[in-house]
């Protein structure tokens, strides 16, 4: 590996170790070269989100700034990358045969926070989800390797889990963004209006909304984790960590009786251990027909 190369992924995982997300604990159990080009797929997700999140950012130069990073894509896939970043992705993306799509479709999630922030039906939401989580999850199974068929439907249904999970721990910091991508037909259904999101407030039918969404989000995973019983035995751990840390985070939400709003759920160092335990716990029962949480949904 060239020194270029090998600055160009020290600059991604630098990009991954910052952000302090699940994701980085996830990758610290993958061994080279996965884990850089892992790196590199998160620090494209990481700063194509930051062109729409940058505080006193305009919609309309965000916008610019995501079709400038499209650019930077394509040119990086046609064999001119400029900068550290797409010089990383690009070696990714030729050796494990990621196609440019994937992260096509990420950009095409992002930009869908420039143009809408709200979401009808849960239908309209998962078409969201798909674009900006799923296409994720398609590019890692690239990088992980696979051999049933099955996986990247699996992967599909555990990146939309992830997603929903990470709309309901940041309901708050998104409604201060003016977006809410709860459904309307369910906030109807329980009767929450948007005003009780924008304005934080905790109520019983806000409760038992969120009751429904946490359950909801825990069916996806059931289906996504399908996924591991499709990767090979030293790969697993990487997914199986990821769906270990969001169902703590479900578990913290459903705990503090749903208050996503006086704080952001977080994982504390105690329930990272936990998570990397039932990791190796479950890597070893995945070759087995099992969910990480038999017991029926609540």
């Amino acid at each position: 590996m060239s020194a270029a190369l090998q600055e160009a992924y020290a600059y991604c995982e630098s990009v991954t170790r910052r952000s302090g997300s699940t994701f980085d604990l996830a990758l610290s159990l993958v061994l080279r070269p996965r884990r850089q080009a892992l790196q590199a797929i998160y620090a494209f997700c990481r700063m194509a989100d930051d062109l729409v999140d940058l505080p006193g950012r305009a919609a309309r130069d965000a916008a610019a700034a995501i079709e400038r990073f499209r650019e930077q894509l394509r040119d990086a896939f046609a064999g001119n990358p400029d900068g550290p970043l797409f010089v990383a992705l690009l070696d990714a993306a030729r050796r494990f045969q990621i196609p440019i799509g994937r992260f096509e479709e990420i950009l095409d999630g992002v930009a869908m926070d420039l143009e809408r922030g709200r979401y009808p039906t849960f239908e309209a939401l998962v078409a969201y989800c798909r674009r900006v989580a799923s296409s994720v999850g398609l590019a890692c199974v690239h990088v992980f390797g696979f051999r049933d068929r099955a996986a990247p439907e699996a992967a599909v249904d555990l990146g939309i889990a992830l997603q929903l999970t990470n709309i309901l721990r940041d309901l708050r910091e998104d409604a201060e963004r003016g977006r809410i991508y709860l459904p309307a037909e369910d906030l109807q259904r329980f009767g929450v209006s948007e005003r009780d999101i924008l304005d934080g407030r905790r109520t019983a039918r806000f409760a038992e909304l969120m009751k429904f969404e946490v359950a909801r989000a825990r069916e996806y995973f059931d289906r996504g984790e399908r996924l591991f019983r499709c990767l090979s035995r030293w790969i697993r751990p990487c997914p199986i960590a990821m769906a270990c840390a969001y169902r703590k985070i479900l578990d913290s939400i459903q705990a503090c009786g749903y208050d996503v709003f006086t704080h952001r759920i977080r994982l504390t160092r105690g329930q990272r251990g936990l998570v990397l335990a039932a990791t190796a716990l479950h890597t070893v029962l995945a070759g087995r027909s099992y969910r990480l949480t038999p017991r029926p949904l609540p």
